[in-house]
């Protein structure tokens, strides 16, 4: 009998929760029910698009619905028996850098990159080293440093990403051969890899990387028991703000969250109603960024207001999006839960449930070494908080002074030159 494979499921539109509905998912066969899967978190298939071109005023109108409960895809077992998924973060015995590049050394056929930038070295030299052995190359990037070149062969395609309407390239994920995948949260940079809070994650699925491949949403049961679903967003596609909203509803006793930034309005409602039915809810976003979150929070109703949110005070930058949901399940991948993030920019989003002893320990390590260096955020907080802050912002403004009293001079100077050649035409015959 041959493996399920992975239906695709419907291309949502937009944010129209009036629109869900449970996608059709068949498999194959005989359906398998996994008992683990939290029975309405994650995504239905949002409109098509006819369905989306609807009035603006009728799509208003829609978008005011209250209650909407996405469910997950038919979960279908994977085909690999030995198919697994793996956390790693730089608290980690073996540092997300040095996966990433074993990995890549591993490909027998070809590598299929989609990121936002790539800047690391060692990434890099692996990359050149596999083309160079006659392995094929797909790296579709936003970003590319200046004097960075690979082989000029046949088997290497380098394409650019062309965003439209401030959508942004923003998928951290590898692609190798026809089974493994590794998604993170953070850049391909050394810094981001090595310095930075991120998570990354190692996934053996050949169904999972052809979905990956494909665009195309899915959900796995893999043989380690933890199911894993992927879903692509995308702006007029699928819309990450519904599956993570819904996701939060269905937590029972905690919620963990640990973000570059928040600022998503029904994410921080979904968070706030957590808390009003008793759960504990944490929440740790980047010093960096807290004035987006505290922005969010000062437009939100009084619930969201009373979140406790903290700002993480480490030397690095918290770049990880991380949603930990009753120590069972886990939201993460590339979009920080943003509207930009969650409803416009090409992102991957991954959910996994439930999360394996040795998975559970890797994060906990992560949350412990997250939680011992914050403090909370005031809502009156000026986002100037450190004098070494306003020491910045200062000589910002100064040499921002500068440049317009130089360029102003500049500009005065030609003037007044472009009027005395006008004034005094005949001048240089008179020397």
């Amino acid at each position: 009998m041959p493996p399920p494979q992975a239906q695709n499921i419907r291309n949502q539109g937009h944010r129209n929760p009036s629109f869900y509905s449970i996608p059709s998912f068949p498999p194959p066969h005989s359906p398998l029910v996994n008992p683990h899967t939290f029975s309405t978190a994650a995504a239905r298939a949002l409109p098509s698009e006819e369905e989306a071109k609807t009035s603006r005023v009728c799509r208003s109108k829609l978008q005011r619905a209250e209650t909407f409960q996405p469910q997950l895809p038919q979960t279908l077992p994977s085909s690999l028996s030995c198919s697994s998924l793996t956390l790693y973060s730089k608290y980690s015995d073996q540092k997300p850098l040095d996966v990433i590049c074993s990995s890549i050394e591993q490909a027998q056929q070809e590598l299929r990159l989609k990121i936002y930038i790539l800047d690391s070295d060692a990434i890099i030299e692996a990359l050149k080293r596999q083309v160079v052995n006659g392995k094929k190359l797909c790296l579709y990037y936003q970003f590319l440093p200046d004097g960075v070149t690979f082989p000029q062969t046949s088997s290497c395609h380098l394409t650019r990403f062309d965003h439209r309407g401030g959508a942004i390239q923003h998928k951290k994920h590898l692609s190798i051969d026809t089974n493994t995948t590794i998604l993170s949260s953070g850049n391909f940079t050394d810094s981001s890899l090595q310095n930075d809070i991120n998570i990354t994650l190692k996934i053996i699925c050949p169904q999972l990387y052809q979905c990956i491949r494909n665009d195309q949403a899915g959900s796995f049961l893999l043989s380690d028991q933890q199911t894993v679903t992927y879903y692509p967003l995308k702006r007029n596609a699928y819309n990450g703000m519904p599956i993570i909203v819904a996701a939060l509803n269905q937590a029972k006793t905690s919620i963990k969250v640990a973000l570059l930034t928040l600022a998503n309005q029904e994410v921080l409602k979904a968070l706030a109603a957590a808390k009003k039915r008793g759960v504990s809810v944490e929440i740790v976003v980047d010093r960096g960024k807290r004035s987006s979150t505290v922005q969010a929070l000062r437009s939100g109703d009084p619930s969201v207001q009373q979140l406790p949110v903290q700002i993480w005070e480490g030397a690095c930058t918290l770049h990880c999006k991380i949603g930990i949901i009753d120590d069972t399940t886990l939201i993460t991948g590339s979009a920080n839960w943003t509207k930009r993030g969650l409803e416009s920019n090409l992102e991957d989003l991954i959910i996994v449930t439930p999360i394996s002893s040795q998975n559970l320990a890797t994060l906990r390590v992560l949350w412990q070494q997250i939680s011992s260096l914050t403090s909370p955020l005031s809502l009156d907080d000026d986002c100037l908080k450190t004098e070494s802050e306003q020491i910045q912002c200062a000589e910002a403004i100064e040499r921002f002074n500068t440049r317009f009293a130089a360029c102003k001079i500049t500009s005065d100077t030609k003037r007044s030159s472009s009027k005395h050649k006008t004034s005094s035409p005949n001048s240089l015959n008179k020397t």
